[in-house]
């Protein structure tokens, strides 16, 4: 069977608007063949439900409509021509923002039948009716000096477990994208890993509705406020309630892929851990165009 860090699964492109490059689709390939991956999973980020004036973001954070259309021709069009080794898939990262379901339901309606893959993320919560964006090191910061860390862990893993159970139609993602991003300040406040019963909770809904989790290498990049791998504290509930695995490096530069999946963490974890391919269930039958997931039979072999 195929390794679980032989395949990244959460790959940005050139499209993304908050790209660390602008290097062309091919370099991304050829990184790609360097580092030994198989299997290229492109998840660029959809388009955002909510008006910005709701949100701390300064300039649009995902793709507008158009720009998702020139995506999924571009990216199409790349795979029609690339004859190396590297499968690519061609999905969208979906952002899941509470009290925009709907606009959400409704765009994947609209973009889920040419999506092979996907993520669903939590990048910012509902606090007092405005968007905090967890991207940012000084907003966390600041969220945990007004209501405290152990009440802001309460509700991101709360905000997790309605991302989990929410309805969002036939063409839902079924991978959550870097289910612990509070991590991205986990130095500093240690207390987000004490919500062991939510975090568990957490865990247990995404197995008994059939979702894989994400081990994201992404927050290897902030060492001094990091250095953990973001999905690293749900270790033990993934190992206890045996559910499939995705690894992803959340490239947004071609030199970033297939990043730090040599980490001790990930070489011990994949000795127990079930990586979401060989699990049957969680990958996209595309042909129906439907939310129905099929067993991959080839990705199992080799």
């Amino acid at each position: 069977m195929i390794a679980l860090n032989q395949k990244d699964l959460h790959v940005h492109s050139p499209f993304c608007p908050h790209r660390a490059s602008d290097a062309p689709l091919e370099e991304y390939l050829t990184a790609a063949e360097k580092q030994g991956i198989v299997e290229l999973g492109f998840a660029e980020h959809g388009p955002f439900p909510a008006p910005l004036s709701l949100t701390q973001y300064t300039k649009h954070p995902t793709l507008t409509d158009e720009e998702v259309e020139l995506y999924f021709r571009e990216m199409y069009a790349l795979r029609e021509t690339y004859t190396g080794p590297v499968k690519i898939t061609i999905g969208l990262e979906v952002d899941f923002l509470e009290g925009f379901e709907e606009e959400t339901a409704r765009s994947l309606d609209l973009y889920g039948p040419r999506m092979e893959d996907g993520l669903l993320s939590v990048h910012n919560l509902l606090v007092d009716g405005r968007y905090l964006n967890l991207g940012y090191q000084h907003n966390i910061i600041a969220a945990v000096g007004k209501m405290g860390a152990r009440k802001l862990s309460e509700l991101y893993y709360r905000t997790m477990l309605k991302l989990v159970i929410t309805d969002l139609g036939p063409y839902k993602p079924k991978r959550v994208g870097h289910p612990t991003m509070l991590a991205l300040c986990g130095k500093h406040f240690p207390e987000f890993n004490e919500e062991r019963a939510l975090m568990e909770e957490f865990v247990a809904a995404a197995k008994e509705y059939g979702f894989a989790l994400e081990l994201n290498t992404a927050g290897l990049e902030s060492p001094e406020d990091c250095e953990e791998i973001y999905g690293q504290a749900l270790l033990p509930y993934m190992k206890k309630y045996d559910v499939p695995v995705s690894l992803g490096a959340d490239a947004h530069r071609p030199e970033r892929i297939g990043s730090d999946f040599d980490h001790p963490v990930i070489l011990e974890a994949m000795k127990y851990l079930r990586p979401v391919w060989g699990d049957g269930t969680l990958r996209a039958a595309r042909a129906t165009g439907t939310a129905r997931y099929e067993e991959a039979a080839n990705d199992c072999i080799g």
